[in-house]
């Protein structure tokens, strides 16, 4: 595993701690569909969410949320779209970030709703 893997797996680590904090329900971690891999899937009363996590080392180039652009979000709309499906789930859907810079102590931003699939009809 290389460094960056490294950095984005315990960024993925603290933000799974930090949304079930908040009362999310695991579903699933890393699950790829197709080309596309959602780093976290969650559920909160009717809703699924699909998270992505994005961690820096530090802040000296940009916030990590800022990392999400049109392309992953797309990805992520069709990648949702398609687990729902393949599931045979009836929920609502969410699009997450959650942005990570390990400093000391971490600081964790989480971005509920960032993004909508009616963006891309």
């Amino acid at each position: 595993m290389n460094h960056n893997q490294e950095i984005g797996k315990k960024g993925e680590e603290l933000a799974l701690e930090f949304l079930l904090e908040k009362g999310f329900q695991f579903v699933s971690k890393n699950h790829r569909i197709e080309k596309a891999e959602i780093d976290i899937i969650l559920r909160k009363d009717n809703t699924i969410h699909f998270v992505e996590v994005k961690t820096l080392s530090d802040f000296k180039h940009h916030d990590p949320h800022e990392s999400v652009n049109r392309r992953k979000e797309k990805t992520m709309i069709q990648a949702g779209e398609e687990y729902l499906e393949r599931e045979g789930l009836d929920l609502e859907i969410q699009f997450d970030v959650v942005g990570i810079v390990l400093a000391q102590p971490p600081q964790i931003q989480y971005f509920p709703a960032a993004f909508h699939g009616v963006d891309y009809l």
